[in-house]
């Protein structure tokens, strides 16, 4: 459920904590982003009089778009495909009598192979083919400002099919899903696994699902509103925080 963005926000965290270099390159795309746009936006008037400036400056700034922009298409693809198995399995586990579940990535920039070079010619095509259109509506239309995550249970879409249970078992097979993925990759021994507040939006079986799951793990923070929803075969240290005070019991 929600929005492209937030789908790609978890994408790119993901990234982030697999490899902290990802953080400079997205952040260096929505500088330039943000920059072609307000060219874009402010271009109208001066096309009248200067359209040679507006597409010299332009061309500076499509160039920057397209070399860090190929850089995310590139490494939101290798994520999704190293992600898959782990989703899969985790979905799996959490609710065995399900469908399976897939899940596959969405690029505004459709590439064939999704190697890098490959990328950077058809982003550079599109963005050829789309100047007019950006010209006219002032805004960047192509490229991975503007991708999505798709999610499938069998062959339906999450998104508006999933009953309540799938959908809540879809956002905690991604989060045991990246956990798994980043324990594999971490030389620094394991991540810790968050969980805010989802006992209570699961079903009986879920939850002794999501238990047998997570028994083994080493560090796990789990969020309640109310203490009941935690199974009682979770055993740890417990706070309580009371009117902005921290206690245990």
């Amino acid at each position: 459920k929600g929005d492209p963005g937030q789908r790609r926000y978890f994408l790119d965290e993901l990234l982030i904590q697999k490899s902290s270099s990802y953080a400079g390159i997205k952040s260096d795309y929505d500088r330039v982003l943000k920059q072609r746009n307000a060219l874009l936006k402010s271009s109208g008037p001066a096309r009248k009089n200067n359209l040679d400036s507006v597409l010299a400056t332009l061309d500076i700034w499509d160039e920057q778009l397209v070399n860090f922009g190929s850089q995310i298409i590139f490494s939101r693809n290798e994520i999704i495909k190293e992600l898959l198995p782990y989703v899969v399995k985790s979905y799996a586990e959490l609710a065995p009598s399900s469908k399976a579940i897939s899940i596959s990535y969405q690029p505004n920039v459709l590439s064939e192979t999704f190697e890098l070079p490959e990328i950077i010619t058809v982003m550079k095509e599109n963005l050829k083919n789309r100047q007019k259109d950006e010209l006219d509506r002032g805004l960047t239309l192509v490229g991975p400002h503007r991708d999505d995550v798709e999610i499938s249970i069998g062959e339906l879409p999450t998104r508006g099919y999933a009953s309540h249970g799938e959908s809540w078992s879809t956002a905690l097979a991604l989060r045991l899903a990246s956990f798994d993925l980043l324990k594999a990759n971490s030389p620094a021994g394991d991540p810790v696994l968050i969980l805010d507040d989802v006992f209570a939006e699961l079903d009986a079986t879920r939850r002794n699902q999501l238990i047998l799951r997570v028994k083994n793990v080493e560090q796990v923070l789990i969020t309640a509103a109310v203490m009941e929803d935690v199974p009682k075969q979770l055993v740890g240290n417990k706070l309580f925080v009371n009117n902005s005070k921290v206690e245990t019991k």
